[in-house]
């Protein structure tokens, strides 16, 4: 499906579209997005700003951790991870949201993903000073991702018949993080 097809489906109404994206969600479960509006440049920063921060020395990245022990906030490293058997599992994480950083904000009651600026995030002691590229990129394509997630959750609210407003006062400001795996070399 195309973002946009399906955005145009939701303010029209179009049922073919909209049964369309139904049935794919109830018989296959699963569908490619096409159409996804991005900055120019976006993925490349975010990936590149990624890559750079996992460079970061251990003790820089180990002052990046959730002080409470969760393992999906802040960075993790590859001693500390447990796989769901209980073992050691040979990567590095770095989680981070709302709970954390509010700067991180989903959607308004209106669908409206706030406008950031760049000192988003400067108070979260979980972004590297070292890295404030990797906080900025990752500001702007979690925003990205949000008004996606908006659009296309309103377009599958719609093939559902559950009326717009409904739908965003069940997502209203959701604490979905964004987050980076990263397994080294064994």
């Amino acid at each position: 499906f195309d973002l946009a097809d399906l955005v145009a489906a939701t303010a029209t109404g179009d049922r073919p579209v909209l049964d369309l994206l139904d049935d794919a969600c109830a018989s296959v479960g699963a569908f490619a997005l096409t159409g996804v509006p991005l900055p120019p440049g976006l993925l490349e920063r975010v990936h590149r700003d990624t890559l750079e921060f996992f460079r970061l020395p251990q003790a820089v990245k180990a002052r990046l951790q959730s002080t409470d022990g969760d393992q999906f906030v802040g960075w993790k490293g590859s001693a500390d991870n447990r796989n769901e058997f209980g073992f050691p599992d040979n990567k590095e994480m770095f989680h981070i949201g709302p709970r954390v950083d509010p700067t991180l904000a989903g959607p308004d009651a209106a669908g409206i993903v706030p406008a950031g600026s760049l000192g988003d995030g400067a108070e979260c002691p979980l972004w590297p000073d070292e890295l404030p590229a990797l906080r900025q990129s990752w500001h702007a394509y979690y925003r990205a991702m949000q008004d996606v997630g908006t659009q296309l959750g309103l377009a599958m609210a719609a093939a559902l018949g559950i009326p717009a407003p409904t739908w965003l006062g069940l997502t209203t400001d959701n604490w979905a993080d964004l987050a980076a795996n990263y397994y080294p070399p064994v």
